[in-house]
């Protein structure tokens, strides 16, 4: 589990975290299954509003499920929510 008060996080796009973990540097996770648009979009950039609010505040759960592109592809939980099935929900 992470948690938001002592690990930080930041969320490039609407379907990829970063976090920063003290003692191996950093670590991509891929939401498995989410399909955002590109960031450089009004569309990206209202996926990317849409998780950092899924996640805001609420311990983290990533059970990672494969990997791609040098990042770990992974169900994410913010707190008993399945993130990735809410982006599925809400149209990513």
């Amino acid at each position: 589990m992470v948690n938001p008060r002592r690990t930080k996080y930041t969320v490039p796009d609407g379907d990829n975290i970063k976090l920063k973990i003290a003692l191996n540097g950093r670590k991509n996770i891929r939401l498995e299954g989410v399909h955002t648009p590109e960031i450089n979009t009004a569309a990206g950039k209202e996926a990317q509003k849409v998780l950092r609010n899924i996640l805001k505040g609420k311990p983290i759960t990533i059970d990672q499920v494969g990997t791609s592109y040098h990042r770990a592809v992974a169900v994410v939980r913010a707190g008993r929510k399945n993130v990735n099935n809410e982006m599925k929900r809400r149209g990513y």
